[in-house]
């Protein structure tokens, strides 16, 4: 213990006779720092950030009715994964021209390679805390920051809207399809229903056309006509009449369907909420040179500190060596 208190008081002895070399040393560290964190150095990059939530549109009907609710956790991920899409980057690299913008020389092989490293670091696409998605952009340009960040969530809206728009489409193409093949064995057993008891008793296709009060009377008079062949035991007709009724209802049901997703496909997407929009900054981001500053006075009095003892104990081995 003595000994180890001993060897201390050695070192703080040593240091500080030697107080003079350390001072100098660190205050040439600290004059680099400063020096070499200047703009003709390292170049002054501007922060722009967006904050954004999706808006919720899992579901055609949400869709049609325009919710105005914020999205949930699967459409926040699913958001960020469109906006960090080669789609949405490759928009921003022509839209801006970034190859010249970040000096990219392109007869280079590996060009493309080291512009999405750039684009990497100054472009970051994040969910916070509070379930929203950061959009922030470092640039030297700090107009150029924030155009590209309303950028980037303008193009992520529109490629969300052509996927939604996109399904929609094929939604209402294989609805069209069922309710075209539907038709025909509607109207088959209407035509039999009629021809079998004389009247005009189902309306097939046309069904989905009527209003709804005339929906209703076919439906009671089609339960009436059920229960009548019930009891008389016409069992022929009673088949007929319980296909015809499960046509109906697969009718309604696809053709309503297909009335939500064609008004979908007539609406407009819904965007996202922009809740913080990008601001052009009037202050730098990168280089903080005081950060630099205090970290290379403090790295600069260890490291004087660490050559004063190697040096001591160096020439200790080589006097003890000669000795």
């Amino acid at each position: 213990m003595e000994s180890a208190s001993n060897t201390n008081n050695e070192v703080l002895k040593l240091l500080y006779r030697h107080r003079l070399f350390i001072f100098i040393f660190s205050v040439i560290i600290v004059i680099c720092c400063g020096v070499f964190s200047a703009p003709f150095f390292l170049t002054p990059l501007f922060q722009s950030e967006v904050i954004i939530y999706p808006p919720a549109t899992n579901s055609n009907r949400m869709l049609i009715e325009r919710d105005a609710r914020f999205g949930s956790d699967k459409e926040i991920d699913e958001q960020i994964q469109l906006l960090r899409s080669s789609v949405v980057r490759d928009s921003v690299i022509v839209k801006f021209k970034l190859y010249q913008h970040y000096d990219i020389d392109t007869t280079l092989s590996e060009k493309k390679y080291k512009l999405y490293k750039v684009y990497t670091d100054h472009v970051k696409i994040d969910r916070t805390r509070y379930n929203s998605i950061s959009i922030s952009v470092l640039d030297k340009d700090p107009v150029q920051a924030a155009a590209m960040a309303d950028f980037i969530v303008a193009t992520g809206d529109a490629l969300r809207s052509s996927i939604i728009k996109s399904k929609l489409t094929e939604a209402v193409r294989s609805l069209e399809k069922s309710l075209f093949e539907l038709s025909f064995s509607t109207d088959k057993i209407a035509e039999e229903l009629n021809k079998s008891y004389g009247k005009p008793i189902a309306s097939g296709t046309t069904f989905t056309k009527r209003n709804s009060m005339e929906q209703l009377k076919e439906q009671l008079d089609l339960k009436e006509l059920i229960q009548e062949a019930r009891r008389n035991q016409r069992t022929a007709n009673l088949e007929l009449l319980y296909f015809y009724e499960s046509k109906l209802q697969q009718m309604s049901t696809i053709q309503l369907s297909y009335d939500q997703a064609l008004v979908g496909l007539n609406n407009q997407v819904p965007s996202s909420f922009v809740i913080s929009p990008a601001d052009v900054p009037d202050k730098k981001t990168f280089p903080v040179r005081w950060i630099i500053v205090l970290t290379g006075a403090i790295s600069g009095f260890f490291m004087a500190c660490l050559l004063v003892i190697v040096n001591s104990r160096f020439k200790d081995f080589l006097s003890s060596v000669k000795s």
